[in-house]
């Protein structure tokens, strides 16, 4: 599956719900979320920037792999992601596997959906909030930051790791 999205750095977040409902969005759920990225010692998917992570959202687990990108008005990714049912049990698992863990995080995000795009409120302790907007395709996206009313300089092709060293915050334990 091809996952395309924008990131909307230092939003006001009150300002987005409230443009949400005013908009008829439909709250899908708040979350909190740790996720828990791996990689061979010799940095193995790193390099070929590609990436692996298990994540812990509420009660129900994830394991992803993203492969490379490629930016243009979006990000775009390879996103392979399945349901695991027992977090530690996979933790476990990778590590035997021959995975190291590099890099834990911690967020919160309320997620919503408007005309079949996903619109995303993450907050990370450290990081001022943001908002992802996925969509099947590009002009979906430009669609809902049009309704959205976001200002362009703030609409970012970037993922997490970009986010973190823009903000100068440490991505890893």
């Amino acid at each position: 599956m091809k996952e395309i999205e924008v990131k909307v750095i230092e939003i006001d977040k009150k300002k987005i719900i409230k443009k949400l409902k005013e908009l008829k969005a439909k709250k899908i759920g708040e979350y909190n979320i740790e996720a828990m990225l791996f990689d061979t010692s010799n940095k193995k998917f790193s390099k070929k920037k590609n990436l692996i992570r298990l994540r812990k959202k509420n009660d129900c687990c994830y394991f992803t792999f993203k492969g490379k990108e490629t930016r243009g008005f979006a990000r775009k990714a390879e996103e392979i992601e399945f349901i695991v049912s027992d977090f530690e049990k996979s933790k476990l698992f990778l590590e035997k596997i021959g995975l190291i863990p590099y890099s834990f995080t911690k967020k919160h995000r309320i997620t919503f959906e408007l005309k079949n795009a996903l619109i995303e409120i993450d907050e990370y302790s450290n990081i001022p909030v943001f908002l992802e907007i996925e969509a099947k395709s590009e002009k979906k996206i430009r669609e809902i930051i049009s309704l959205l009313g976001l200002s362009s300089k703030n609409i970012k092709t970037w993922n997490s790791f970009d986010l973190f060293k823009y903000y100068k915050k440490k991505y890893s334990f």
